[in-house]
């Protein structure tokens, strides 16, 4: 389901705020993957082998300002039409908050998890 731009704005103002460690105590990069070598069956490898649940997730393109909701397993399975080496830095987040998975431009993705529960903190997306 496509979200709004005002919605991808909200969700990427919080993403920033993140990025720029403020953050940093509630989230931890527990996973480093190297794409540049890899093809979509590896990567998809990699991604099923970080044993995520199947959440509700919020899918954003960056540089796009556009996004979606979907399930994480439908991130997986069409990873080769959601995600472009190269070209696309795309980040998603699980809609309760817990994880989220950045894959830059460059072939590089990380895992980041939640360190603690999720108090009355509520979601990122």
């Amino acid at each position: 389901m496509r979200v709004t731009r005002e919605e991808v704005d909200e969700t990427l103002r919080t993403l920033r705020a993140h990025f720029r460690r403020e953050l940093a105590s509630d989230f931890q990069e527990k996973e480093v993957f190297d794409a540049s070598d890899a093809d979509t069956i590896d990567i998809v490898a990699w991604l099923e082998s970080l044993s995520l649940a199947d959440d509700p997730v919020r899918v954003i393109w960056v540089s796009h300002r556009e996004g979606c909701d979907v399930s994480l397993h439908n991130v997986f399975r069409f990873f080769d039409r959601l995600w472009y080496p190269s070209s696309d830095d795309m980040i998603v987040i699980s809609k309760n908050g817990n994880y989220l998975l950045q894959f830059d431009h460059e072939e590089q993705f990380s895992l980041w998890q939640r360190k603690s529960s999720r108090d009355d903190r509520g979601s990122i997306a």
